[in-house]
């Protein structure tokens, strides 16, 4: 199993922190490709800020400028549709049976050995069509990819789009290769409402992987039904009580939380054993750029 991030300049604070938790908890040797997707800095520049953190493991570099496109209503702009599509190529490239799609927030948190990594595409949880409400919001992305490209429906979806999130290479490809790939993407008819989605698309229903082990993602301001003190340390708990893999934060949630929920969020990545000043950057640091994305 191998890795696969994208990332563009708003990333920094996140991909340096998910690169030394990877050193640090990734006990096989493996490989990272994270594919920069941004002009603000030179490959070389990328390189020097990653690498110290591939002693143990392997990263494969990919970079490009975001070019020049269509416009399309914010907060589902271009960067947030090109984001998709690119983490399917990168996905595509690996050299593994499978491979493990990340957000650059996603961290890894304790010793974890890919090898055994419960899930093949996906996340081990499912939700069934017709059990969500009309109004759930990527039914209308799902019945578009049916009706342009004829694919049958799939059984099941992810229920939500958080990441870790499993590929298996044979069907990333045949997703990828599909004429109306990146068509889909880009247009005005419909807001893409993910890649992992689409995906599902081309993955036989015997191929998912029975509910299993909770993976957790990334605390996400979307998900708020409480304080964000609450939410936050209840996610704490929960991914200590499950002995998840991996936590996170996405950057408007960090954005949002008060100066002692940010605190104790520090301490406890802190005390799992990661570098406080990256966890500092990656917990403190505000980013003017908090539109919808990764």
């Amino acid at each position: 199993m191998e890795l696969v991030t994208v990332i563009c300049e708003r990333d920094e604070q996140d991909i340096l922190l998910q690169a030394h938790s990877i050193d640090k908890f990734i006990e096989e040797p493996c490989s990272h490709w994270i594919k920069v997707e941004d002009g603000s800095k030179s490959i070389l520049e990328w390189k020097d800020l990653l690498a110290p953190y591939y002693k143990r493991h392997r990263l494969n570099l990919v970079f490009t400028e975001r070019p020049d496109g269509p416009h399309f209503p914010d907060p589902y702009g271009l960067g947030y549709r090109r984001q998709m599509t690119e983490k399917l190529k990168l996905a595509a490239r690996v050299e593994s049976d499978n491979s493990l799609l990340l957000d650059a927030k996603n961290i890894f948190v304790r010793p974890t050995k890919l090898s055994e990594w419960p899930y093949k595409n996906g996340r081990g949880v499912y939700t069934y069509l017709e059990n969500e409400p009309a109004d759930w919001f990527p039914k209308k992305w799902i019945y578009y990819i049916h009706e342009k490209t004829g694919l049958e429906i799939p059984k099941r979806f992810p229920p939500h789009m958080a990441t870790p999130f499993a590929l298996t290479t044979k069907y990333v490809k045949k997703a990828v290769e599909h004429p109306l790939f990146e068509s889909l993407y880009f247009n005005t008819d419909v807001i893409p409402m993910t890649e992992t989605f689409y995906y599902y698309f081309f993955v036989p229903d015997t191929e998912l992987d029975p509910h299993g082990r909770t993976i957790y993602g990334s605390m996400n301001h979307l998900r708020l039904t409480r304080s964000v003190e609450n939410y936050v340390s209840d996610c704490l708990y929960l991914c200590d009580e499950q002995d998840s893999p991996t936590q996170g934060a996405h950057r408007r949630l960090r954005a949002l939380m008060p100066q002692h929920t940010k605190d104790e969020y520090r301490d406890w990545l802190i005390r799992r054993g990661l570098d406080s000043k990256l966890v500092n950057d990656y917990v403190y640091f505000v980013h003017t750029d908090l539109a919808i994305g990764q």
